[in-house]
C-alpha cells in the first residue's frame, strides 16, 4: 500500500471509538430575520413547543435556503442529541414537508433534497427514498464540500452494500471534502470514527495531488489524538 495509506494506518492504530461531532453553527439567521418564517418555525419545534401555523414557502431564493438550511444544521448530530425525541421528530417531519413543498416548486433546489435525505434518514423513512434523495442532491450539487461531507454521514451506514452508483456519488463527495481546507478536517474524523470507510477513503485521497493527502493525513492524526 502506497505512503498515505501506511501513514494513516499508523494514525488509526489503537483508536477507541470517538464521538462524532459536528462543526459548530448557528442555525438562526438572525440578520436574515424575516426572510424566511419556516425558521422560526425550526426554532419553536426544536425547543418542543408547537406552532400556531405552519407557513406557506418561502417566495424568494434566499427564503427558500434561509429555511432549508435551518432544516439542515438544527437536524444535525449535535443537535439530535440535544433534542428530545418528540421535538426532533416533529422537526425533522416538518422540514420533510417543507422540502418536498420547495421541491414541488423547485425541482433542482439542491439543498431541499439534501434537507430530505436527512429528514428521512432522522425519521427512519424508506431507504430507498433517501438514497434517491442523496442521488438527487449530488445531482444538482456536487461540487458543495459541506454538502458532501453531510451525504456522506448519511449513507456511510449503508456503505457495505452500496451499488455502484451510489459508490460512485460518495467517492465524489469525499474528493470534494478532502480537497476543502474546512472539509478535511470533518472527513478526517469520519474517517477514524468508521473504519469500514477507511479502505475507501484511502483510495479515493490517494488520487489527489501530494499535498491534499499531507493535509488529510494532519487532519487524521488530529482527529485521533
Amino acid at each position: 500500500m502506497r505512503a498515505i495509506a501506511v501513514g494513516l494506518a499508523l494514525v488509526c492504530l489503537g483508536i477507541a471509538v470517538l464521538q462524532l461531532p459536528r462543526e459548530a453553527a448557528t442555525f438562526v439567521r438572525n440578520q436574515q430575520e424575516g426572510l424566511a418564517p419556516f425558521v422560526d418555525v425550526v426554532v419553536e419545534l426544536s425547543s418542543g413547543e408547537t406552532p400556531d401555523i405552519l407557513p406557506d414557502v418561502p417566495p424568494s431564493i434566499e427564503g427558500k435556503y434561509l429555511a432549508m438550511d435551518s432544516c439542515e444544521e438544527s437536524l444535525a448530530v449535535n443537535m439530535a442529541a440535544a433534542m428530545l425525541t418528540d421535538a426532533y421528530n416533529a422537526t425533522a417531519q416538518a422540514c420533510l414537508d417543507q422540502a418536498d413543498a420547495i421541491l414541488s416548486q423547485s425541482p433542482s433546489f439542491a439543498i431541499a433534497h439534501l434537507v430530505r435525505a436527512t429528514a428521512l434518514d432522522a425519521l427512519d423513512g424508506d431507504r430507498a427514498d433517501v438514497r434517491a434523495a442523496v442521488l438527487a442532491s449530488a445531482a444538482t450539487a456536487p461540487g458543495s464540500a459541506w454538502m458532501a461531507l453531510d451525504r456522506l454521514r448519511i449513507m456511510i451506514p449503508e456503505f457495505e452494500a452500496a451499488d455502484p452508483d451510489l459508490r460512485g456519488v460518495m467517492a465524489q463527495d469525499v474528493m470534494m471534502a478532502a480537497l476543502a481546507a474546512d472539509g478535511a478536517p470533518v472527513l478526517a474524523e469520519l474517517y477514524v470514527r468508521h473504519p469500514e470507510i477507511r479502505t475507501f477513503v484511502t483510495e479515493v485521497v490517494e488520487t489527489l495531488e501530494p499535498r491534499v493527502q499531507r493535509r488529510f493525513i494532519t487532519a487524521v492524526r488530529g482527529a485521533a489524538s
